[in-house]
């Protein structure tokens, strides 16, 4: 049996295993030092709620080829964890790492 989807707030920070439909609002593609990429989005829900998202550098280019700004997608699983970093691009307490797993609506 499908799981329904739930809101981006109600996250559960020691569970991997969910789905959302999303709203990509914004996305970038950040070079790190040692020459690795990886991709950061903030994406919202059907409530307006965001988080950020960060996509590591192995699972690049299965989202890199479907994932685009502004467009709504249904997300499945990911790792959400707390967001310590220093400069946040959003309110939210939890930074998401998504596992590949997307389909486009």
């Amino acid at each position: 049996m499908s799981r329904p989807p739930i809101l981006i707030k109600d996250l559960p920070p020691d569970q991997k295993h969910w789905k959302i439909v999303i709203h990509v609002i914004d996305l970038w593609l950040v070079k790190e030092r040692n020459g690795q990429q990886h991709v950061k989005v903030i994406i919202q829900d059907a409530e307006d709620h965001q988080i950020h998202v960060v996509i590591r550098n192995r699972e690049l280019d299965v989202w890199n080829q479907t994932l685009q700004e502004h467009h709504t997608y249904m997300v499945y699983n990911g790792e959400p964890l707390i967001n310590d970093l220093p400069l946040k691009v959003c309110a939210n307490k939890f930074q998401l790492f998504l596992m590949v797993q997307l389909q486009s609506l």
